[in-house]
């Protein structure tokens, strides 16, 4: 490609462009931004480095210009729309004053007036100049507020990102530029162990050793990523002829700080020493006739400030118009549980011709996106996306119609990872299309998506990204063998393709301070027609062997530290991308605490967890031969069910089963017999199936079973099984499983030959209901009063630990439209449990005060989910149990359970029969004769605060008080002889 380099005058920038010409690429033209005025120095650009730049720059345009065809300098007056009051134009023409805004948050979009604006007005007119034009290189090591900057303005202008130095390890990408030949000196310094006066001017290689050194007391990076140091490049590969020689420099001291003072180095005076080189003859460039004093290929660019609109959508066909001009049936299925929500959408061809690959998943996407919004959802909330096609060859169709429905515009939080492969749709009586869509109820997913091409891992070109993470599961995009750096597979077979889809896996894994071999708790490896003529047994062995040098690895860097056995699944399909022989599609748990991953000791209570037979099935030990499972207790659970020809003649006691095709009878034995055995292991693991994150069954077409049949007979198996299993209920139309048609499948690379193969994921870590539950269990063990009763006399605490009211509810609306209502103070009360026991309901009518006779818990708990995944939660409860404080203390606790977090204040209530004296006349001294006690009838909450109704003095005729005022103090106070008994609620005396 021919590219266009961003270049600093820094070591980076210009390693970059000598990655390019390694990577075949050819540079053209060089652009660069500086400050209108460069005798002021500019330090606070999150997006450029100054220092050094204006020279650095003109002076690299001189030393590289026999392979420049093209040479940009900077607009001289881009800097003015920061620092002097300017005009822009909005598309229509209209002038408006610039703010100065800049737009600092980490991912962008277009700000009239930000810095980023100068870039695409520069790297527009390089564009409008030299229309091949189609890459831009960039020096970006880990800055992912520079990268996502550098794409979005690739983006716009339509050219492709090069960033060969992201994600490299640093301390080996600093030996790299040393030994390649650069030659730089530090021109700014801004960090602890960097001084101006000692490291100015110094070069690189002298200063290696101490870099390394900061970097192991402190953390510095090595490179100056984080800002602690930039350059300047005298001398480098790509400077044929001459080297830059500095004659005298000054150095400004912009912080006097005593930690990390921050100068920068301004050259005053240089000169080229020639390096003594003959010309080549044959290099094309220099039969040109360039000279050093030919430099009109030199712009200055003025532009004219002009702010391009976005392009239009290319797609505006309604849903209803896409369907009525289809002859064939929209299909969905549908899997809400917990967090997350699985929609699956194909079209039914009913033995018609389709008509057309971009017709059928126009309308399957429209359908999709009409469902989503049904639910108050949007592509924003999508975590992951299946896109099942019929033909691998109409890719570029199916890619062009997928970007006009899912751009980044509609997705602030990030575009949804995807994975893409040909299935026999045709075969199956389905139409060309088919999407699987996996949705969040909430806005916290982690969206990884590098659109540059590097050395890091295959870039995601367009609106889907390589991994999203959500309450700790991280959704993989499909990986295929590809060369990070050229995007071309690997030319060696498949070994080699599979070897570097690992490899692309692990790097994304680690982006994400995880690997696929600890933390991978499915892989799902598609594997092309093509392999079938293939010797799969290399291929088994390479992936034993890769995953097994990985574990030991990480387990060196982390011993101790659980490591999962994932599932396999293999699947044979007619074709992959650019026709991959095999892709890899890992799905990973991240623990975010080691403390709280399970061991290998760790079990079940066999007490609660105890699997029911149902349909006659009993235990039987080939069950283990088709079952793969990966467990994490408490938090995840996988499962693979592979049901071969042998399986069925076991399941089905009939050794005579067809080799055509099963019965009806038969089919729903086994859809039977894989449900009886997914909630077998669900059982015996303490999971649920309300917690399915998706269902997904692999069908092989043409082979003992039929799609029609299948679907059926799934769907009529789980509506009995909800009927004799009480927990299990669906409570919906559509079916809650997946059927995928493919052309086998299996759990190792030596046996894709499964009739069927069931796959589930279980998540229960995130369900907001669970881990709301189990910290606030956590939380009542140490303030166990708050789970026991208030008996009827008002008198004391019944400490029987029978625990709180916790109401589950829903509300259907977005937790900002019930903070933005006018009468929210309305409803708030439907946001706040009841603290009456169900007991009470038996008396609706009864008042306030006659409910003190029924024995009242303290307090009560209601969680309310909104539709938007925020949570709201409600407590009441009982004031002279709870006042304010204790009341915060209580909420801390539990919040701190519920984080994860060290419990560091706790309640101590069998100390205050020390700190009070018993609540009897004896502990006065000396005392004439019994006294009887103060007896507190009731008290209630007004608008004023607290009042005492009514206090009598009973059996001591010769008090007289004599005073308006009270003479006395209430100090309300936990007292107990017996810890976790009985807590009496008292008033004390002290004379």
């Amino acid at each position: 490609m021919k590219v266009v380099a961003l270049v600093s005058g820094g070591k980076d920038s210009c390693y970059a462009m000598m990655q390019c010409i390694h990577y075949g690429h050819e540079i053209v033209a060089l652009a660069n931004l500086m400050p209108v005025d460069d005798s002021i120095d500019e330090l606070d650009s999150y997006m450029y480095q100054t220092a050094g730049d204006c020279f650095g720059v003109r002076s690299t345009i001189f030393l590289v210009y026999w392979w420049v065809i093209k040479l940009l300098s900077a607009m001289q007056n881009a800097w003015d729309y920061h620092y002097s009051e300017g005009d822009y134009k909005d598309p229509p023409g209209k002038l408006f004053k610039q703010d100065c805004f800049w737009h600092h948050e980490l991912s962008y979009k277009m700000t009239p007036g930000d810095e980023v604006e100068d870039m695409f007005l520069l790297l527009n007119e390089v564009k409008r100049q030299i229309p091949a034009i189609a890459a831009v290189s960039s020096g970006a090591i880990a800055s992912d507020y520079q990268r996502l900057r550098v794409e979005s303005v690739c983006s716009r202008l339509g050219l492709v990102s090069l960033s060969y130095l992201w994600k490299q390890e640093q301390s080996l990408l600093f030996q790299e530029m040393i030994s390649s030949g650069i030659v730089a000196i530090i021109v700014k310094v801004a960090a602890i162990g960097l001084h101006p006066a000692k490291h100015l001017g110094k070069e690189l290689a002298e200063l290696q050793s101490h870099l390394h050194h900061l970097n192991g007391l402190y953390g510095s990076n090595v490179c100056g990523e984080g800002g602690e140091y930039e350059t300047l490049t005298l001398d480098c590969p790509l400077f044929k002829f001459a080297r830059i020689v500095l004659d005298d420099f000054q150095v400004i001291l912009h912080s006097p700080d005593s930690i990390a003072p921050v100068g920068v180095l301004h050259p005053l005076a240089f000169h080229l020493e020639p390096k003594g080189l003959s010309t080549d003859s044959s290099d094309s460039n220099l039969s040109n006739g360039i000279s050093l004093e030919d430099m009109d290929g030199v712009y200055e660019i003025q532009g004219d400030n002009t702010l391009l609109p976005a392009d239009p959508s290319q797609f505006s066909d309604s849903l209803s118009d896409l369907i009525a001009n289809t002859s064939y049936h929209l299909q969905m299925s549908k899997i809400d549980r917990g967090d997350t929500f699985s929609i699956c959408c194909w079209l039914q061809d009913l033995h018609r011709l389709s008509t057309g690959l971009q017709t059928d998943l126009k309308v399957v996407l429209s359908h999709l996106e009409s469902q989503l919004m049904q639910c108050g959802f949007s592509w924003e909330d999508v975590l992951y996306i299946h896109m099942y096609i019929a033909d691998m060859n109409e890719f570029a169709v199916a890619n062009e119609t997928y970007v006009s429905y899912i751009t980044q515009e509609k997705c602030r939080f990030g575009v949804p990872s995807r994975s893409t492969v040909e299935l026999p749709l045709l075969q199956a009586g389905l139409g060309k299309a088919y999407v699987e869509v996996l949705v969040s109820r909430d806005k916290t997913k982690n969206v990884l998506h590098v659109q540059s091409i590097s050395r890091w891992a295959p870039s995601c070109i367009g609106p889907y990204s390589q991994a999203t993470l959500h309450h700790g599961i991280l959704h993989m995009a499909g990986q295929l063998g590809l060369d990070p750096p050229t995007m071309t597979l690997c030319d060696d077979g498949i070994i080699s393709e599979l070897d570097q889809a690992l490899l692309n896996s692990e790097a994304i894994a680690d982006s994400f301070r995880c690997s696929i071999s600890s933390s991978a708790i499915s892989f799902v490896v598609y594997c092309s027609i093509q392999t079938v003529s293939l010797n799969r047994v290399d291929m088994q062995d390479k992936w034993e062997g890769f995953l097994e040098q990985l574990k030991k690895l990480h387990s060196a860097k982390r011993s101790g530290f659980k490591v999962f056995d994932p599932i396999l699944l293999f699947v044979l399909v007619p074709q992959l991308p650019k026709r991959a022989l095999v892709e890899v599609k890992p799905t990973l748990f991240i623990v975010e605490d080691d403390s709280d991953t399970a061991s290998d000791t760790d079990q079940p209570d066999a007490s609660d967890a105890t699997p029911q037979s149902y349909w006659g099935f009993q235990e039987d030990p080939w069950h283990e031969s088709c079952l793969q499972k990966c467990v994490m207790l408490k938090h995840i659970c996988a499962v693979m069910l592979s049901i071969t020809s042998e399986n069925i003649a076991k399941i089905c006691d009939d050794s005579l089963v067809s080799e055509h095709s099963l019965s009806e009878g038969q089919t729903e034995k086994v859809a039977k017999f894989c449900i009886y055995l997914i909630n077998k292991i669900l059982t015996e693991n303490m999971f649920s199936w309300e917690h399915a994150m998706y269902l997904r069954i692999y069908f092989q077409t043409g082979s003992l079973v039929q799609m029609e049949m299948l679907s059926l007979t799934f769907s009529q198996a789980f509506k009995e099984f909800g009927k004799i299993n009480p927990k299990f209920n669906s409570g919906q139309a559509d079916p809650i499983f997946n059927l995928i048609p493919v052309l086998g499948s299996g759990r190792s690379a030596l046996s894709i030959d499964a009739v069927l193969t069931y796959h589930n994921i279980i998540m229960s870590i995130n369900d907001t209901f669970a881990a709301l539950k189990e910290s606030l269990t956590k939380a009542l063990s140490l303030y166990y009063p708050l789970a026991g009763r208030l008996a009827p006399d008002e008198s004391s605490i019944n400490c029987n630990d029978e625990g709180i009211p916790f109401v589950e509810a829903r509300c259907d609306c977005t937790l900002s439209a019930f903070l933005n209502a006018l009468n929210r103070v309305e409803f708030v009360w439907r946001f706040v449990p009841s603290i009456i026991p169900p007991s009470a309901d038996l008396y609706p009518q009864t008042t306030f005060r006659s409910l003190m006779a029924v024995e009242l818990v303290p307090l009560a708990v209601q969680v309310t989910v909104f539709k938007c995944g925020g949570v709201l939660i409600g407590t009441k409860g009982i004031h002279k149990i709870l006042d304010a404080t204790s009341c915060g203390s209580f909420l801390k606790c539990w919040s701190d359970f519920a984080r994860g977090h060290q419990v560091v204040s706790k309640p101590e209530f069998a100390s205050s029969v020390s700190l009070f004296p018993p609540c009897t006349w004896a502990a006065i001294s000396p005392p004439r004769e019994p006294m009887p006690l103060w007896i507190l009838d009731g008290n209630k909450m007004d608008g004023t605060g607290w009042i005492v109704k009514n206090l009598a003095w009973k059996g001591n005729p010769k008090f007289k008080n004599g005073h308006a005022d009270p003479i006395f103090n209430l100090i309300p106070a936990f007292l107990s002889s017996e810890p976790r008994t009985r807590m009496r609620l008292s008033m004390h005396f002290v004379h």
